[in-house]
Parts: structure tokens; C-alpha cells; sequence
């Protein structure tokens, strides 16, 4: 009946200091080996180097074109810009590097994976044209910042090819738009404005209109639109783990497996002491 008693009434905290200081060896012991495994753990993670820089990129503004010509408007479409967010996802693609950034990082027979693991593009909140893109690898400082300049150039020279439409569409309709102009002019040098105001006003607001869009596309054409560091990539620094964070979780890891053995073996002698009782009862 005390048996019983005692087996079913509640743990106190008298009990539980019992049961660490019964069991305080097994308790140190675990702990102690959850450290010394930790302190293992970091000797032998492998050296790594991080280098990270910011581009923005490339910039498409379609230009408004006006113009006065009501028969055959001239149609400007444009190419828009590859986004940061269709850039980040073409990136998870094996097709998207090239063999030369493939070759700088080290990475020529690697799986996307572990390209995706040392090559790394995110969004920079609040700039919506600029990504962060960061480079982790086990190689020299000097071969990382390397690896994160060549991708940089890769992505540069990959959206320079997406733009290489635009430009020349832009540069088509510069050279209409100059044509145009030089017809515009030479009619009104031929025709006198009294007798044929009226095509002589229609062929001056054409070409008035004509200049203003040259120069609205000589500006398109001169202005550099295309891929650009927002920030070098950094002097590769040593990537360090949390030794303080390991060691804790480590002694944390060691502690539990202890309080699973003391539990065990606390059990294995409360049985041992019934079945003596019950011996010396059935004696």
C-alpha cells in the first residue's frame, strides 16, 4: 500500500534535487562530452570566404514618340528590363551561368545546387532595381573576389545581349525620324508659306515634332542603360560560425542524452530494489 503511495504521488522539487545530485556524474559527464564534441565540430568545418556587392540592373524607359503624321504613326515598343525578381529566378536555372563564371568559381562539374549554395542573388528591399549578389567558397580570398566579379560581368554581359533589340529598334526609328526631317525641311524651303499655309504649317509642326523626338531618342540611345555595380564586391572575409551558439546547443545536445540516462538508470535501480522487496516478501 506505501508502495503504491509513493508511485503515485506527485514530484516535488525536493525530488528533482535529488535526482540531479544522485545523478550529477552522469549529468557533468554528458554536458562535459556535448562540449568537448562541439569544440570538435568547429576545428573541423571546412574554411569558407564571403564576398558581396550590389548591382543595378539594366534600365529600359520606353520613349513617348510624338508625332504629327496621322496616316502611319510611327510605333515605338521597347524592350522592358529584366527585373530583379525574373533575374533571381533565371538564376536557379544551370542554363543561365557560363562556362567562364562556372570555371572562376570552381564550380565546372558542380550540380545547380551547390552553384546556387556559392552563387547567391536576393532583392534589396527598397531598391527595386538592384540586387545583392553574394559569393560563399572555400577557395582564397583573392579567387572569391574574383569568382563574385565574374558574375557581376556574366549577368552585365547577359542583359546587355536582352537590350541589344531595343537599342537597335531606337536606333531605327532615330534614323526615320532624321529622314523625316531633312524631307520636312527641304519642302518648306521649296514652298512658299503665303500661297500653302496650310502644308506649309502641317510640314513645320511635323518637323518641330520630328527634332523633339531626335533629340528625346538621342538621348535614349547616349544614356547608359545597362547593368551597373551599385557596389564593388567586398575584400573576401572569413566566414566564421557562432562558437558561442554551437557550444551552447552542444552542451544543451549532452544534457539531454544525460537526463535520458539518468532516467534509465534510476529506473533500472528502482527495479532492482522491488524485485528485492518482493523477494524478501515472498522469504
Amino acid at each position: 500500500m506505501i508502495d503504491q503511495q509513493q508511485g503515485t504521488r506527485e514530484v516535488t522539487l525536493a525530488d528533482i534535487v535529488e535526482f540531479i545530485i544522485q545523478n550529477w556524474i552522469v549529468l557533468f559527464v554528458a554536458g562535459l562530452s556535448g562540449a568537448i564534441l562541439s569544440l570538435v565540430y568547429l576545428t573541423t568545418l571546412p574554411v569558407k570566404y564571403e564576398s558581396t556587392g550590389v548591382l543595378e540592373v539594366a534600365q529600359v524607359r520606353p520613349s513617348v514618340l510624338q508625332t504629327a503624321d496621322a496616316v502611319q504613326p510611327l510605333r515605338l515598343s521597347g524592350l522592358a528590363s529584366e527585373t530583379p525578381d525574373l533575374l533571381i529566378y533565371r538564376l536557379r536555372l544551370l542554363q543561365a551561368y557560363s562556362p567562364k563564371v562556372l570555371k572562376d568559381c570552381g564550380l565546372e562539374h558542380a550540380s545547380i545546387s551547390s552553384i546556387q549554395s556559392t552563387l547567391r542573388a536576393s532583392p534589396v528591399k527598397g531598391a527595386p532595381s538592384a540586387v545583392s549578389f553574394t559569393v560563399m567558397s572555400n577557395r582564397t580570398p583573392e579567387l572569391t573576389r574574383q569568382c563574385a566579379m565574374s558574375f557581376f560581368e556574366m549577368i552585365r554581359d547577359q542583359q546587355a545581349t536582352m537590350l541589344m533589340p531595343y537599342r537597335t529598334e531606337l536606333q531605327n526609328a532615330l534614323t526615320l525620324l532624321r529622314e523625316r526631317l531633312v524631307e520636312n525641311q527641304n519642302f518648306m524651303r521649296q514652298v512658299d508659306n503665303r500661297d500653302n499655309t496650310a502644308a506649309y504649317l502641317l510640314r513645320y509642326s511635323e518637323a518641330i515634332s520630328a527634332a523633339r523626338n531626335i533629340l528625346l531618342l538621342e538621348t535614349a540611345l547616349a544614356t547608359d542603360s545597362s547593368t551597373r555595380l551599385l557596389v564593388e564586391p567586398s575584400i573576401a572575409t572569413l566566414v566564421t560560425s557562432s562558437k558561442t551558439r554551437v557550444l551552447f546547443l552542444g552542451i544543451c545536445a549532452g544534457l539531454f542524452v544525460g537526463l535520458i540516462a539518468a532516467f534509465v538508470r534510476s529506473w533500472v535501480k528502482a527495479s532492482r530494489k522491488s524485485r528485492a522487496y518482493g523477494a524478501v516478501g515472498a522469504a
